[in-house]
């Protein structure tokens, strides 16, 4: 069972990024990357209640608040 999942969860999931890729810019490509990481503790503290510490949420908003500034700023 954790074959079948890893293969499709994690090969599944490059698959998807790779072909993603070659649509977007390479900034634009890392900054999705990223996601990864915001997003993996956020899924834990939802679904299996373990909430992450100070250090962890200075990072996200710090990641979060680069995103969206990236995006304002490409608008203008």
């Amino acid at each position: 069972m954790m074959l079948i999942l890893g293969v499709i969860q994690i090969g599944g999931g490059y698959a998807f990024y790779n072909m993603g890729v070659q649509k977007v810019s390479p900034q634009k490509a890392s900054v999705i990357a990223l996601w990864e990481m915001i997003l993996g503790p956020l899924w834990v503290a939802l679904f299996l209640g373990e909430y992450p510490s100070m250090m962890v949420l200075v990072g996200f908003v710090i990641v979060i608040a680069g995103i969206f500034l990236d995006a304002k700023l490409a608008k203008e």
